[in-house]
């Protein structure tokens, strides 16, 4: 249906991915003879006229930036409520696939790509646009190590409606600064703070805070200290550690003032990199090897001066230099068992016999809890092996993780069919009436689409019984007054209890009573007897609201 309404234009070649506002399509705008990505809004949103005028303001404002780093926006459409951006086309993948593929990237890898997004940035923050979802899929990396960031300028289109928003925090609240949550405060140094989290997660694998719900990932942004990445990944140097600490401030004045600072410190770090080797942690302390050092040169001095003018010297020199080198063997130690242990637990294990700890790469498991050590590379535990050796551990990611698709307005079989194929589970939880969507499609889901479940989790559907029952306006008798009670289901559980209630002289009784969800609209012609009629809300139990008719 889109691609024939739209084939005036463009010829649709391939969906490539889709989000909570988009389905994104690679497609060849005719016009300009180009590929270009075809960003279709969903029709959810598309079809509220409110929405699609603040989508055309918002974007309007940003579009044909011209720089190396940012996706450039190319033109908005509105057709037949059908309301779409086209862009840039940028060949490779971003940077979240990469993350998902190698589980972690190389520190002056991630290096290079903050200090390009930093020259992005730069440049929003000079022309007033804050960005607002820093996150690692907009940031797409092109085959020749390129970046451009994707998707700014829009977090006011997606905070202008309730349930996009609620979608959008379930993807981004990994990567919100503290102000997002305390005071809903959008600047520049929120997308510092978001940078900051995606360059801890491209070293260590992980972002800094991961709760077990959205409330608890927010609290942890706004009072958990993050841990040090060099504890998930001891390869990353401690100056590149003080530049994503510092874009993890909790208090947006402690951190980096622009995007040039943070972009500075990025490239001093990693020219550090070119000069200084990473030190091996050893447990020989340096009072020991300065002591060892002074007791050899003595030694030696000692030898010169006793064979100086006599040819046998020489061989008793060579001699004495042999037997400092090698008559003490280098210390040896065990290598504990760290399988299953904790990564923090591990690294401790690994440091008490003065080994090092590396985390070589992230894999999916079920039966191993994340950040815990699935095996141990190149090395079985209990072998002898020299101190300060580095040893290589593989890290679990957790289960495997699937994104939930969007099977809203689709026929039941079907999207029990493509939920199924996802490799998750469609549970069909019930059934209600929907003014807008058929008998036997679905009208809900949950969790919604976008999420990212474990393999095998399930999705609840909600399937519509068509519309619901014409109920007779009610007649109006003498003594009585009426009010017509608008009802907007907000966010909360898949199914959710509506009840309203009216109290009047002939006492208390049920005017509604059904089951919604999220989304939905209730209207109902209520009548009460008597100069005092109150009528209360009830959604999932709970008095929403209260009037006086």
């Amino acid at each position: 249906m889109i691609e024939q309404q739209l084939s005036f234009r463009y010829q649709f070649i391939e969906e490539v991915g889709k989000g909570v506002l988009f389905t994104v399509y690679k497609a060849r705008d005719k016009l300009i003879e180009k590929i270009v990505a075809l960003k279709v809004v969903h029709e959810a949103w598309s079809k509220n006229e409110l929405f699609r005028q603040r989508f055309r303001d918002c974007v309007e404002s940003v579009l044909k930036i011209p720089h190396s780093n940012l996706v450039c926006y190319f033109n908005i459409g509105d057709i037949d409520n059908i309301l779409y951006l086209s862009c840039e086309y940028v060949p490779g993948e971003s940077l979240m696939s990469m993350l998902q593929r190698r589980g972690l990237i190389p520190v002056t890898q991630a290096l290079r790509i903050g200090i390009q997004a930093c020259q992005a940035l730069m440049q929003l923050h000079e022309l007033g646009i804050i960005h607002g979802d820093i996150r690692p899929e907009h940031f797409l990396i092109t085959h020749r190590g390129e970046v451009k960031l994707t998707d700014y300028g829009l977090h006011e289109v997606i905070a202008s409606e309730r349930l996009l928003e609620a979608e959008w925090v379930r993807k981004a609240v990994y990567y919100l600064p503290p102000e997002r949550f305390e005071a809903d405060v959008i600047e520049p140094a929120g997308d510092i703070y978001s940078l900051g989290v995606v360059l801890f997660q491209a070293v260590t694998g992980i972002p800094p805070f991961r709760g077990s719900s959205m409330s608890e990932t927010a609290s942890m942004h706004m009072s958990a200290p993050p841990p040090l990445p060099s504890d998930l990944n001891p390869a990353v140097p401690k100056a590149v550690e003080r530049v994503i600490l510092k874009a993890l401030e909790k208090e947006p004045t402690k951190r980096f003032l622009s995007a040039q600072e943070m972009m500075d410190a990025l490239k001093e770090a990693i020219a550090g990199l070119d000069q200084v080797s990473i030190p091996v942690p050893v447990t020989i302390t340096q009072q020991e090897q300065d002591q060892q050092k002074a007791t050899n040169v003595g030694l030696l001095s000692k030898a010169i001066l006793s064979v100086v003018g006599s040819i046998a010297g020489v061989f008793l020199l060579a001699l004495l230099i042999w037997w400092l080198l090698v008559r003490t063997p280098p210390p040896e130690v065990s290598v504990p068992n760290v399988i299953g242990l904790s990564l923090s637990e591990a690294q401790r294990r690994m440091s008490e016999v003065g080994l090092q700890l590396r985390v070589a790469q992230t894999e999916y498991s079920e039966d191993v809890p994340t950040n815990c050590i699935i095996s141990m590379l190149g090395v079985e535990p209990g072998k002898i092996v020299r101190r300060g050796r580095v040893i290589d551990v593989v890290v679990s990611s957790g289960p495997e993780q699937v994104i939930v698709p969007n099977v809203l307005d689709m026929q039941a079989e079907e999207a029990q069919q493509r939920i199924s194929a996802e490799g998750l589970t469609p549970v069909v939880a019930g059934k209600t009436y929907s003014e807008t969507v058929a008998e036997g499609y679905v009208v809900g889901q949950e969790p919604a689409h976008g999420v990212r479940l474990p393999k095998g989790k399930p999705v609840q559907l909600i399937i519509s019984a068509g519309r619901p029952p014409r109920v007779a306006e009610p007649t109006i008798k003498p003594g009585y007054k009426a009010a017509r009670v608008t009802i907007n289901v907000g966010k909360g559980p898949l199914i959710q209890p509506v009840e309203i209630e009216v109290i009047d002289e002939e006492g208390r009784k049920t005017a509604y009573k059904g089951e919604h969800v999220p989304g939905d609209t209730i209207q109902r012609v209520v009548v009460g007897k008597g100069e005092r009629v109150v009528i209360r809300i009830y959604v999932n139990g709970r008095l929403v609201r209260e009037e006086l008719l």
